[in-house]
């Protein structure tokens, strides 16, 4: 086992997405074949030079994305009204909490949102490597979840869906360095043959 410990499985984020589809090229020509769905879902790091993210991908971060959006405007919109009745009635104790326990709720669903996005955007990244190790195209590739390893660097473990139709998903193993030597992500290994029910753990 590696220095740094991986961290837990995370929703995936913008950053994810970006990563795994930079390395899809790569993955694409190791495997000789293209991936035109090719979708980061989870993931999880790993501290060593660089970042190492595990990333599980999916096709559903379109319609996750609108979910979070419309319960965020939800909310907002409960918040607003709460705020609106409490002006009214001030002496009610018990509606005078409502409106901080509905922004509590709102604040969690836009860190969701935000961490959606970033692990998205690595996904996105690496996402031409894969395509040209595997020599075939995704064209659905969202992350869903990540964990990370704390290395020099990191790595992620990313899971990525590569179909629409069924659960056929592989498994990266992406680098990325520190900011300072100013590298994009590399990658450094993957997994095929694997499914949206497969634990993402470290490998090498």
């Amino acid at each position: 086992m590696p220095v740094g410990g991986l961290t837990e499985t995370k929703p995936t984020i913008p950053e994810v997405q970006e990563i795994a589809d930079q390395v899809k090229p790569q993955l694409e020509g190791k495997e000789n074949k293209t991936y035109p769905v090719f979708v980061a879902i989870k993931y999880r790091t790993q501290v060593v030079a660089g970042i190492n993210y595990f990333i599980k991908l999916r096709e559903a971060h379109a319609s996750r994305e609108k979910i979070i959006k419309s319960c965020i405007a939800q909310t907002s919109n409960v918040v607003k009204t709460l705020r609106e009745e409490r002006e009214k009635a001030q002496d009610d104790v018990a509606l005078l909490k409502q409106p901080r326990q509905e922004q509590t709720k709102l604040k969690l669903m836009q860190s969701e949102l935000n961490v959606e996005e970033v692990v998205n955007d690595r996904s996105w990244k690496v996402k031409p490597q894969l395509e040209g190790k595997e020599n075939k195209t995704y064209p659905v590739f969202v992350a869903i979840t990540y964990k990370t390893q704390v290395v020099a660097g990191l790595n992620y473990f990313i899971k990525v869906s590569i179909s629409n139709s069924n659960n056929e998903c592989v498994h990266l193993r992406v680098y990325q360095s520190l900011p300072h030597e100013n590298k994009g992500p590399s990658l450094t290994s993957y997994e095929t043959g694997k499914t949206k029910n497969d634990s993402l753990s470290y490998f090498e």
